[in-house]
């Protein structure tokens, strides 16, 4: 019998999640990533420093500010390149991509509402610990606002007795 994969274009809130987490894992994988930021960074200033100092070193002589203005100017020109592409192009592709993914975020949470405010009975949502976190509207007529927060047991029990 063959397996059929069945995929939708429809946004799915655990895909969506789970992408946000594996983009913000990829994203922050610790002081590694930072750590070779950082060492792009200082290593870039440090070559480009290197190369004007050298510059300046071949022309005649200068006044002071003159010097000054050709060292950071240069220094600048020289860094840009570097810093733009490794550290200003990753982040705006990071930021884009979490972009996205909060999108389909909440595309997912729309659908997830209208679905819950279709149907036509009472709904609850409980958290890991049985507590109430969400009532549909119906269900918030029947057991009014209280409710949530509060324990399934404690909610529909009554006096010992299931409501």
């Amino acid at each position: 019998m063959k397996k059929i994969n069945r995929t939708s274009s429809r946004p799915d809130a655990q895909s969506a999640a789970r992408h946000l987490q594996q983009s913000a894992g990829e994203a922050m994988k610790g002081p590694a990533t930072a750590l070779r930021f950082l060492i792009i960074v200082i290593g870039s200033i440090l070559v480009a420093e290197i190369l004007v100092m050298f510059f300046l070193s071949i022309l005649p002589p200068l006044s002071p500010n003159l010097v000054a203005f050709l060292d950071a100017f240069l220094l600048a020109v020289v860094t840009f390149p570097v810093l733009y592409l490794a550290l200003f192009r990753p982040l705006v592709r990071q930021i884009t991509e979490t972009q996205r993914v909060e999108g389909r975020l909440r595309k997912a949470h729309e659908l997830s509402e209208a679905i819950i405010k279709t149907i036509p009975f009472g709904m609850d949502v409980v958290d890991e610990e049985g507590r109430i976190v969400y009532l549909s509207e119906k269900l918030k007529a029947l057991l009014g606002n209280d409710a949530i927060g509060k324990t399934c047991p404690a909610v529909y029990r009554e006096g010992g007795k299931n409501v």
